[in-house]
């Protein structure tokens, strides 16, 4: 699943800054992300391919 980033995030040794879109967060972090607000789930147009 794609996630825009809310803020500026660091992790697995990636930055990525507020509203880029990622598939790769942790998954044991997604819950606790998406709790904070520090990311949001993609919409199905946003970020290209789905």
């Amino acid at each position: 699943m794609k996630y825009v980033a809310m803020t500026g995030l660091e992790y697995n040794g990636k930055r990525v800054e507020e509203g880029e879109i990622v598939d790769d967060l942790p998954r044991k972090s997604v819950k606790w992300l998406l709790e904070q607000g520090l990311v949001r789930p993609a919409e199905p147009d946003e970020g290209g391919e789905t």
